[in-house]
Order: structure tokens, then sequence, then C-alpha cells
């Protein structure tokens, strides 16, 4: 018969020591062991942070060991801390945000072999060498403009390192190091507005190159998107249950995550990008879907799909774009849109505040960058009237 083993009690004698007693449970006796004193000590560095437990024969060497947080430090390299950053800061943020900034990040290897603490102003500048170096932008996108994203990931990754790790670190990323980040200048792109006649214009062009094929969705999806004044993945994620014929209702309430990854599924995902939904009242544009389901067959669930699944973000962005083009309009992307749309709204009813509910902006300054969009265009045309008045008033 195998004999009892002595139980352990621990009394608090100060903050993270405690005194040993062993109980033997046969007989109860008490009696301490050779080292009745346990001590613990912060442990941080080299990804580590964590609690080291000791045990002491006295008093005071249990209390110099427990003082001794602040000593134990450990060097840590810029490819662990992006491991940790990683593994603790990353997986909260949503899937296209996380993917989007593993992407980034092979752009700053260059500092993966070296110490976070040596990381200092001048090596932002070498590292900016040599991302702007030709061998280096020859293996990069054509369109390449800067690097401001990767310097913003970097501080990022550097303000957690500091909150972290080491208080006292001094931040190496300075406002200057986005400004030298820039390869080029950007080119002047068209004002983000499309008129009544280039959104009809557009819509035609869609639906010509469009129909009969299995994106025969995406022209839907375009009208769809305009008249609920929302993002793409607002439009794309529309449930046959969220439309009301009768009492010409659309509940705008979730959204779809394109994962910037091959291979992997987009993602529907409840509430939008501000607040949980909203609710659109517009007859022709409840009917305009009951008809595409009617067309379609779809009953339930996703009202736009390709084979039961999401329409992939890339086959929505090029047919955008070829009718643009068809249309002749300068225009790119899919945002251009909602910005259309909302632009049209406040046109319309030049109530701010109703843009700003039909919108889902938080900062009413948001959305006044829709209603200066026609404005700057009216006092453009006016000071056009002006000089052709001038010229006609003249004696």
């Amino acid at each position: 018969m195998s004999k009892s083993k002595p139980q352990k009690t621990r009394q608090n004698v100060k903050p993270n020591i405690y005194r040993i007693v062993m109980i033997d449970p046969e007989t109860g006796k008490k009696h301490e062991p050779e080292l009745p004193y346990e001590a613990s000590r912060r442990v941080r560095g080299a990804g580590i942070n964590k609690r080291e437990w000791r045990c002491f024969r006295t008093l005071s060497a249990a209390s110099k060991f427990s003082a001794s947080t602040e000593e134990v430090t450990e060097e840590l390299t810029f490819a662990a801390l992006w491991k940790v950053f990683e593994e603790n800061e990353l997986v909260h943020l949503e899937v296209s945000t996380r993917f989007n900034a593993i992407s980034k990040s092979r752009h700053l290897h260059f500092f993966d072999k070296m110490i976070v603490n040596d990381i200092a102003p001048l090596t932002i500048d070498s590292w900016i060498a040599h991302v702007k170096a030709p061998a280096y932008l020859a293996n990069q996108k054509t369109t390449r403009l800067s690097y401001r994203h990767e310097i913003k990931l970097l501080k990022q990754v550097l303000h957690y390192y500091r909150s972290r790790f080491d208080g006292r670190y001094p931040m190496p990323v300075l406002p200057k190091h986005l400004e030298r980040s820039r390869v080029k200048e950007k080119p002047m792109a068209p004002k983000k507005d499309l008129s009544t006649e280039q959104f009809q214009a557009f819509i035609t062009a869609l639906k010509s190159i469009t129909e009969g094929t299995r994106y025969e969705c995406i022209a839907v999806m375009a009208q769809a998107q305009y008249a609920i004044y929302g993002r793409i993945q607002e439009a794309a994620a529309l449930f046959c249950e969220d439309i009301e014929p009768v009492k010409g209702k659309i509940l705008v309430r979730r959204k779809i995550l394109w994962p910037r990854r091959l291979h992997m599924d987009a993602i529907v995902k409840d509430g939008l990008k501000r607040g949980e939904g909203k609710v659109i009242i517009s007859k022709f544009t409840t009917q305009l879907l009951r008809g595409w389901m009617l067309k379609s067959g779809i009953r339930e669930g996703l009202l736009f799909s390709v084979n039961g699944k999401p329409v992939p973000y890339r086959a929505i962005q090029y047919h955008y774009d070829q009718a643009f083009q068809i249309a002749k309009i300068p225009q790119q992307g899919t945002h251009i849109i909602r910005h259309a749309s909302l632009t049209e709204h406040y046109a319309t009813c030049q109530d701010i505040r109703q843009t700003q509910l039909m919108a889902g902006h938080k900062d009413l300054a948001t959305t006044q960058i829709y209603a200066k969009v026609r404005e700057e265009a009216e006092v453009e045309t006016q000071g056009k009237m002006d000089e052709k008045l001038r010229a006609m008033t003249r004696t």
C-alpha cells in the first residue's frame, strides 16, 4: 500500500512571498520543509511575460528575489516581437484587416534580426533607402506610390513593444519618415462624383457585359448599392429575408468580408462598419430586388451569389471597371457608387442630417465631404457663367 504524500499549505507573508507548511494527512502533524519560503518575480523579455517561482531558506533571501523584477530582462528581436504581436494583437482585428497587415509585413523583414531596442530613426532611414532602391522596386507593383501603410504598421508594432515590454523605449518612427517613404507623386484623380446620366450609362454598360453570364447579378447589385447608399460589401450581403416588398423596406444589416488571400472563402458578418444596421424605405428598389429573386429562383439566403457563395470581390471590381471604360467614364473601383448616390441624395434634399443618416456616418464632418462635391461644381459653373456675362456686357 502506497504512503500518502504530505499536503502543502501556503501562508501569505508579504506580497508575492509565501511561507510553506507541510501537513501529514495520516497524523495531521505539521512541519516546515528545508526551504520554507516561496517567492515570485516578473520575467519579461524575448516574448516572455510571466512569473518565476523559487523556494528559499530565509525570508530576506525571498524578499530580495521578489524585488528583482526590473532586473530580469532579455534582448528581443523584431522577428520575435512580430510573432507576439501577431498572436496577441492581430487576432482581435477583422479578418480582412489582419490579412492586410500580414501582407504588408513582408516589407518589414529588413528588421527581423535586429534587437528592438537598437531600432533608431537612422535605422528607419536605412530601411526606407532599402525599399526605395530600384532593385527592390522592380519586384513591386508598378502602381506603388509610397510605403506609408508599412510605416504605420511598423509604428503600431513598436508602440505595442513600448506598452508591453519597455515603457522607456523612444519611438524611432518620425513624422518626416512618412514623407520620405513616398516613391512617386500620386496622379490627379477625377472627382468622386457621377451624374445621374453617367450612372445610367454605367448601368447600361454593366448589363451588356454581364447579361447571360454567371455574373448577371452584379448589374442588379450595383443598382442596389446606389439605392441603399451603401458600400459594396453591404449590397453584396443582402439576404432575401431582408427584402419586404409589401412595406417597401430593405433591411441593411450585414456585410461581406473578402479575405485578401487566395483559396479563402468570403465571410458574411452581422453589423455594418458603423452601427448594427439601417432601414431603407424604397418601393422601387424592393420591386427591383423582388424581380431578381423571381428571375434567379433564389428564395432564401444570399440574394447575390455565384455557385451558392458570395460574389468574389475581384469579379465585381473587374466588371465595374469594364463598365466605366465602355461608358467612357474616368472612374474606377466600387466605392464611387456609394459616393455618387450620397452626393445625389444631398443635392436632392439639401439636408445634411438626412444624408448623414443614410450614410451611417458617426461624424457629420465626413458627410460634408459629399456635400462639397456638387457645391464646388456649382461654383465652377457659375465662374464660367460670369465670364460669359462679362463678355456679353462689354461695350
